[in-house]
């Protein structure tokens, strides 16, 4: 299937540029490009602004036709001017860091047994650089293509995907698009995702403070609770937290208490083997009888609803035939106004309806009292599983890394959902042919969302040599 011309040169520029991407890449991980507040040309605020700006500015770099939309959070690097466009799509902007790290500081990038480790080493900058790579590699080795290459660069795919509906709005939309934000060999369609708040019924008394989280989209893996000074709770706590490792208890002068909960943290998209930290103190303060009532009932109820991340708690629990199980994942924990307010991510197949879905929490929460007071919600997709480009990847991947994949349906919410024809796909990928064994990491660590992210650079470059011989298919079949 592939060309072994063209082959030897990908592996050629590879191996030629490796370094220069490796420093290109590092530099874009040291801008941490976290969600801000809105300034004039910087709508996700300034560090997410300078991701984008110094993204672009090593496409220009190369010699691509380079239009920063900054009113906007995108940029496109355009490459060749057929008439039909193939589009590759990532985005600069990560999610938060939390503390921490065992193996480097989250924007101090580091190389160490072939990973790259850094906060948006993998989600996404790691898609920012696949793309560079693809087109700078058509360019430099002469490959012919007859499509109009495009990487779009965006800034608030982790916070709303404002900027890829904007894209949609004003622009011409990609005839086939790929985002390297996923894996190999290509999705074939996305989980539908709702987002909400709830609060409780009544203020809070003697828990004063019960915050924790900055993301919907990441388990809930640490929450501090500040509660009114009472000696028979302190000892109750005390009794009851014992020696377990997930709970930390101290005290001020006055009194004032401050527990500390530890839990697991993965990607709400795939939350088995997290731990969420809400249900965890949930839990323990619901149970405690020193605790005012009215406290520990909200406790209680919050540890109720929220204790599955199946949906259970919710009455929400659903399995699909090609997505698999909903999961339903708190990220954020705050008081406001005294009432304790909780954060709600869902993912769900394309057989729930999205009303239905709706109705069911509007009944669970209800059912306790509880008030919905935001809620977003966007339903997913399918791609045809027949299609060309589904059947080539897994061809390609095939022929490439000896490693047989099926294309799959996937949980995780990526630009795909916006745009026409469009497949995520990988930015990691087997190889037979590496030097230095796979490196395996602690649970809860390494992937996407998690403490110490980091990539694998060995399956990178293969991933680049992959997604480029993907694109020169598409070019010759003109999808």
């Amino acid at each position: 299937m592939i060309s072994k011309v063209y082959d030897e040169k990908i592996r050629a520029w590879i191996g030629e540029h490796r370094e220069e991407i490796l420093q290109k890449w590092m530099e874009l991980i040291r801008i941490p490009s976290l969600s801000g507040e809105p300034e004039e040309n910087a709508p996700y605020g300034k560090a997410c602004a300078e991701a984008l700006r110094r993204a672009a500015g090593f496409f220009a770099e190369k010699g691509f036709s380079v239009r920063l939309e900054e009113k906007y959070g995108y940029g496109l690097a355009q490459f060749g001017d057929g008439e039909r466009t193939i589009g590759l799509f990532a985005h600069c902007d990560v999610v938060p860091t939390g503390d921490g790290w065992m193996y480097t500081e989250p924007f101090v990038p580091v190389i160490r047994d072939g990973l790259l480790f850094g906060r948006g080493a993998s989600d996404n900058k790691s898609g920012v650089m696949a793309s560079l790579c693809i087109m700078s590699i058509l360019k430099d080795c002469g490959i012919p293509v007859k499509s109009s290459i495009s990487a779009f660069l965006g800034t608030n795919e982790e916070s709303g995907m404002a900027d890829v509906e904007a894209f949609a709005a004003r622009e011409k939309m990609p005839d086939l698009s790929l985002v390297p934000d996923s894996s190999f060999p290509c999705s074939l369609g996305e989980k539908g995702i709702l987002r909400l708040w709830a609060k409780s019924p009544v203020p809070l008394t003697d828990v004063l403070e019960f915050r924790g989280g900055d993301a919907f989209n990441i388990v809930l893996d640490e929450v501090n609770v500040t509660l009114s000074p009472n000696a028979a709770l302190e000892e109750e706590l005390r009794e009851k937290i014992g020696d377990e490792g997930a709970y930390t208890l101290s005290g001020d002068e006055d009194g004032t208490l401050h527990l500390r909960v530890q839990g697991i943290a993965k990607h709400a998209a795939d939350p088995e083997g997290s731990v969420n930290a809400s249900v965890l103190a949930a839990k323990l303060l619901g149970s405690c009888k020193a605790l005012n009532g009215t406290d520990r009932a909200v406790m209680a109820d919050a540890a109720a609803l929220y204790g599955d991340h199946w949906g259970g708690g919710l009455g929400i629990s659903h399995e699909d035939e090609h997505f698999g199980k909903l999961s339903a994942v708190n990220g954020m924990a705050k008081v406001e106004s005294g009432h304790l307010c909780l954060s709600l991510d869902v993912r769900y197949g394309a057989s729930f309806c999205p009303e239905e879905l709706e109705e069911k929490l509007s009944a669970a929460y209800g059912a306790k009292g509880w008030e919905i007071i935001e809620c977003n919600n966007r339903p997913g997709f399918r791609a045809d599983p027949d299609g060309y480009v589904p059947g080539m990847m897994k061809k390609l991947y095939r022929e490439l890394t000896g490693t047989e994949k099926e294309p799959f349906y996937m949980a995780g919410g990526t630009y795909a959902r916006y745009l026409k024809n469009a497949f995520a796909v990988g930015t990691w990928a087997d190889d037979p042919d590496r030097e230095i064994p796979m490196t395996r990491l602690p649970a809860g660590r390494g992937s996407a969302h998690q403490r110490d992210e980091a990539v694998d650079l060995a399956g990178f470059f293969q991933a680049v040599r992959l997604l480029t011989h993907a694109v020169i298919a598409c070019d010759k079949e003109q999808m």
